[in-house]
């Protein structure tokens, strides 16, 4: 059974405990590309903001030591929550780490206001009001049209991100301690993404795959 659908009962319990949520990162473009997941991610991004985080930790969805919350009691851990907070004019990433990895992903009020219900699969989720500005500004203008998108060399170059969140992450991190070496090498070629590897990290990454 995919994911988005072991994944169910949480979206339930949101809307049960009239917790606003919203679809954010790949799963916000898969639902508006592919009305579905993305065949490569292995994740479902939402975003919530920061004044419901009590909510969340009443009906058993924890905030763990990352800056996300993740369930403990559902049996359901390829889920990520992520806090949202608005300054000035733009609502981002609460905390700074994920605000300096993704600085493209932001939304301004009547972009995410007011939250709609979509189809995603056969599930119904909810969605920013606008999300396509979101969207071109953190995977490029072309990334509802084109299901190919270059990959970010480096970090500051998100808008291009293709692969999971996850992923992205394993790879940034092997760059910074030096594990990974250019020139990069292309796989994953079967979903039709560009994704620079070295060998060096291609077992890993197939390892988190698994």
């Amino acid at each position: 059974m995919p994911y988005i659908y072991q994944n169910k009962n949480i979206i339930n319990k949101l809307d049960e405990n009239n917790i606003p949520y919203f679809l954010v990162a790949g799963s916000l473009l898969g639902a508006c590309r592919n009305n579905n997941i993305i065949p490569y991610d292995n994740d479902i991004d939402i975003g919530i903001m920061d004044d419901q985080i009590q909510k969340l930790k009443k009906i058993d969805i924890i905030f763990n030591t990352k800056g996300r919350f993740i369930s403990t009691t559902l049996n359901t851990p390829s889920i990520d929550i992520f806090v949202f907070k608005k300054f000035k004019d733009k609502i981002q990433y609460k905390y700074n780490g994920y605000r300096g990895s993704w600085p493209n992903e932001y939304f301004y009020s009547n972009e995410l206001y007011p939250i709609k219900q979509i189809s995603f699969g056969n599930l119904s989720v909810k969605i920013p009001n606008n999300p396509y500005k979101y969207l071109f500004r953190a995977f490029g203008n072309n990334c509802i049209t084109e299901k190919k998108i270059k990959f970010a060399k480096i970090h500051s170059d998100d808008p291009n991100l293709p692969i999971t969140i996850k992923d992205y992450n394993k790879i940034c991190m092997a760059q910074k301690y030096k594990q990974i070496s250019l020139p990069y090498i292309y796989n994953y070629s079967k979903y039709n993404v560009e994704v620079p590897l070295s060998i060096s990290i291609i077992a890993v990454l197939m390892k988190l795959r698994s």
